[in-house]
Order: structure tokens, then sequence, then C-alpha cells
């Protein structure tokens, strides 16, 4: 039997590192098509909170121009907008978690967002109405770990 030594093919060497180049490609897309979906998903929470904190600063200020709702000094403490009314949180319920529908849901909904309102006098000692510096936050647990939150400050003028 004669064999030839003229024959040419791809050596094991070459073929591995030709798998091992193909790898490095296919990971590096999956990374950062995964990258890509998460920054996604956080926008659409940051989204969702925004829409829900304007939602609550929208709701108190129909309900303080209204006179359904008085602002008074000093803040009692932190409290949520529910169904147009001021609602307090505490351990026994979840009044102020909502899902990203706008209404109140038990804190395991996922995502699910706790709002908390404060609230101070800007000019202490002035002439009525008095403006209101009021702070409205959303705090939620990000996809990935950790906390993020959204922020939404405004001017006021209470009775």
């Amino acid at each position: 039997m004669l064999v030839s030594l003229k024959q040419r093919g791809d050596t094991i060497v070459e073929v591995m590192i030709a798998i091992v180049i193909i790898s490095f490609v296919l990971a590096g897309g999956y990374l950062i098509s995964n990258q890509s979906l998460l920054d996604e998903r956080q926008a659409q929470e940051r989204a969702e909170a925004l829409e829900l904190v304007e939602a609550q600063l929208e709701s108190l200020r129909s309900a303080t121009s209204s006179g359904s709702l008085v602002l008074s000094t000093p803040q009692a403490q932190p409290f949520c907008m529910v169904n147009g009314t001021a609602e307090t949180p505490s351990a026994a319920n979840d009044e102020c978690t909502f899902s990203s529908a706008d209404t109140p849901s038990p804190a395991t909904t996922i995502p699910s967002y706790t709002t908390q309102i404060t609230y101070s006098n800007f000019n202490p000692g002035g002439s009525a109405p008095f403006p209101y510096d009021i702070t409205v936050q959303a705090v939620w647990a990000q996809l990935g770990g950790g906390n993020e939150n959204v922020l939404l400050n405004y001017r006021i003028y209470g009775n």
C-alpha cells in the first residue's frame, strides 16, 4: 500500500484554533446581548418608576388644590397617595407599595415600587399660602441586585 505524502488537509491543531476563535466570537456575542437586555430592563423599570412618581405628584397636587388634603408643618411622617387620599405606610400593610400599574400591590410583585412623599415649608414664618418643597421618591429592587430609586422634587403652594 502506497501512501502519498502530498495529501493536503487540516491538522488537528488548525481545527482546534478555529474552534477556539469561534468560541470567543460566540461568547462575546452572548455577553453583549445579555448586557443589552439587562440595560433595556433597567431603563423600563426606571421609566415605570418615573411614571408612578409623576402620578403620585399629580394626585397630591389635585388633592391640595381641591382642599381634600391640607399640608401642615411640621410633617408628621412620610406618606403616599392612594386613590386621591394620603396613606401612611406601616409594617402591617403595603399601601405605599405599587406595581407598575399604579395600583397598590404586595411587595412580592416584581418589580414593586415603594413610594413615599415628604415635604417641608420652604418659607417658614412667611405669609400664606406657604410654598412647600415636595419630594416624591420611588425605590425598587433592580434586576441584578441592589436598589434603585427615582426622586422628584416639586414646589406646591398649600393652604
